[in-house]
């Protein structure tokens, strides 16, 4: 199995639907892909049809064999497992757990995660955190999600740093989301991100598109609310760079 690490330090770039929309279409392409929410503000599978609040998820220690199945079998094409609504004393708990046991975070994937899964997303909170820190010594791939902007711009020396002590054993690559190339400062942003990051920048982004937040308001993929979309377009082209770094 395959793991990608998707995470940003600065939060609003679009990590999320990124990772979501990636799974959509490589299961599209024919894998069998699980995305796993690490966040516990528990958003992402409301991009998949998940209903508000659900508790199934990683933060769940109590869930019986059943309970998964269960799960599972519910799902549409795109085989997701929340992180789980948790109060703040179970989020206590969880850090607690994951610290005194490093085996923690992938015991719990293996059990919830479909055995016959060829490529796993992990979709992590934003900023470093231990959840970072274990997922990405695990990963194939991190992909850092970031905007044209200066508040990403600023982020890269932190994540470059980051990142050079616990590389993954594919590669790292940033993916600027939300791309408008219409706008100079846009362009000139993109070019001074690349003089930093250089090789491992991406030569395509995903495109400020309309149809992305059409598409999240009706719990769906991209591929499934406007397939010609440009947006549509991008997540194909990132899926197949992908598939080819994975068959290298």
């Amino acid at each position: 199995m395959n793991t990608i690490v998707v995470f940003s330090l600065k939060g609003g770039t679009g990590r999320t639907t990124v990772a979501c929309n990636l799974a959509a279409e490589l299961v599209e392409q024919g894998r069998r892909v699980a995305v796993v929410d690490a966040d516990p503000q528990n958003a992402l599978g409301l991009h998949l049809g998940m209903r508000v609040g659900e508790r199934f998820g990683v933060a769940r220690g109590d869930l019986t064999d059943h309970d998964i199945s269960k799960y599972q079998r519910s799902l549409s094409k795109v085989s997701h497992v929340p992180f789980g609504q948790c109060n703040f004393e179970e989020l206590l708990e969880l850090e607690r757990a994951r610290v005194e046991n490093y085996a923690w975070l992938d015991d719990r994937l293996a059990r919830l995660t479909p055995p016959d899964t060829e490529i796993r997303i992990l979709d992590v909170p934003a900023g470093v955190s231990g959840w970072l820190y274990h997922t990405v010594c695990a990963a194939e791939l991190v992909l850092v999600v970031l905007q044209a902007d200066a508040a990403s711009y600023a982020t890269l020396p932190a994540t470059e740093e980051f990142l050079s002590r616990r590389g993954a054993s594919k590669g790292i690559a940033y993916l600027l989301n939300m791309m408008d190339a219409r706008k100079p400062l846009s362009v000139d942003v993109r070019g001074a991100m690349t003089g930093i990051v250089a090789k491992n920048m991406l030569p395509f982004t995903i495109p400020h598109d309309e149809a992305m937040r059409e598409a999240f308001a009706q719990q769906k993929s991209i591929r499934e609310h406007a397939p010609d979309s440009q947006a549509s377009f991008a997540f194909g082209e990132l899926a197949d760079w992908i598939l080819d770094l994975f068959r290298g």
